[in-house]
């Protein structure tokens, strides 16, 4: 009699149990091996035949001092089943599928499956069909999906609602096979993009790159820029301007402050002479223009000279470069400048119209009363 079907030896790190007897039922049911009294002794022979050496060793370890050809099939299907699978927790069962969610690239059909599986052991009752629904729309971990069974009425039934998944599924599936056939076309039939002009900037991560679009599928020039390091000004001229100025604040001062001790406290003669006026104001002026000359500089080299925008706004067309201007600050240097040189001239007209004492032969010199003016 020819055998149908070939039984391979139990592995339990790839099927369970009672999967690997069903295939064992399937084999008799093949071989006409009916499950009866006459075929009683047959059935146990051939578990024990193909189940293998490691399983065969285990049956005689749990039957001993008894022989495993002494038991009846059931007896030792159910003592093996006891052994690979024992019964579990339905707390632990029912935890694992509650908390058993759609994995990224999973199928519905997979995920359904595994959730059936799981089910096996949970002792839902009349209430599985509802629990496999539910679990359906709480971890099929689709925002499309579990949008469209949260808005059917509540006597969907699972097979309802799996059926629904599977097509969203299968829809959002032919969608992206249209939309990238579209996005080769377009990437073949791509018009010539319009040359633009190269512009440098002053910062460190501003450059031209081209990337592909995640809309049509095509390159597009773009410019990496960077808002928080993007240089708006020269700060090593800034921070001469800034110490040149507090020079020249420094020499007015002086100035000032010499000028009342001239004034009251020695009202014929200036302290070190009417040359240290003309020091301190010269200095004065010295710094102020200095000082003009790198805020011109700072102005035009960084200042007026750079763009201002993100990246998005440049890109959409707007600018900031030789559109600003020179403000109160500037033109307030300028008027020190001014101040300083009328302060000199009043200096020198002062001297100028300065005489010198006379005396005469017969009567003793007297030194004149008088304020210094200039």
């Amino acid at each position: 009699m020819a055998t149908f079907g070939r039984l391979e030896s139990f592995d339990s790190t790839s099927e369970q149990w009672d999967q690997y007897i069903e295939r064992l039922e399937n084999f008799f049911e093949a071989n006409e091996i009916p499950d009866d009294t006459a075929h009683v002794k047959k059935r146990r022979a051939i578990l024990l035949s193909v189940c293998g050496s490691k399983v065969y060793k285990q049956i005689s370890s749990l039957l001993a001092p008894e022989k495993p050809k002494d038991k009846e099939f059931d007896e030792l299907v159910k003592l093996m089943q006891n052994y690979f699978s024992p019964k579990p927790s339905v707390i632990v069962q029912r935890t694992k599928f509650y908390t058993r969610n759609r994995q990224p690239g999973e199928s519905i059909t997979d995920y359904v499956a595994e959730l059936r599986s799981m089910c096996e052991d949970c002792r839902f009752g009349t209430f599985l069909d509802e629990m496999l629904r539910d679990k359906l729309v709480v971890g099929v971990n689709d925002d499309n999906i579990q949008r469209r069974l949260l808005a059917e009425k509540d006597t969907i039934t699972f097979n309802e609602a799996f059926k629904i998944a599977v097509n969203i599924e299968s829809a959002s599936k032919h969608l992206r096979d249209i939309q990238t056939k579209k996005i080769e076309v377009n990437k073949i039939f791509t018009p010539p993009r319009r040359q633009t002009k190269k512009i440098k900037y002053e910062t460190r991560s501003n450059e031209r790159s081209e990337e592909e679009c995640t809309r049509c599928g095509a390159t597009h020039e773009t410019i990496r820029r960077d808002v928080q390091v993007m240089k708006l000004m020269n700060y090593e001229l800034w921070i001469s301007d800034v110490v040149v100025l507090s020079m020249a604040i420094a020499w007015g001062l002086l100035t000032i402050g010499f000028t009342f001790y001239n004034l009251f406290g020695k009202p014929i003669e200036t302290l070190t002479g009417p040359f240290g006026l003309y020091v301190w104001n010269i200095c004065a002026l010295i710094c102020t223009l200095i000082a003009v000359f790198l805020f011109v500089a700072t102005f035009y080299t960084s200042i007026n000279n750079t763009d201002i925008f993100t990246e998005k706004d440049y890109n959409a067309g707007w600018r900031s470069k030789n559109l600003a201007s020179l403000d109160w600050s500037f033109y307030i240097c300028i008027g020190a400048v001014g101040c300083f040189l009328i302060n000199i001239w009043l200096l020198v007209l002062s001297n100028e119209h300065r005489r010198a004492p006379t005396y005469s032969a017969s009567a003793p010199q007297k030194p004149l009363d008088g304020v210094l003016m200039y």
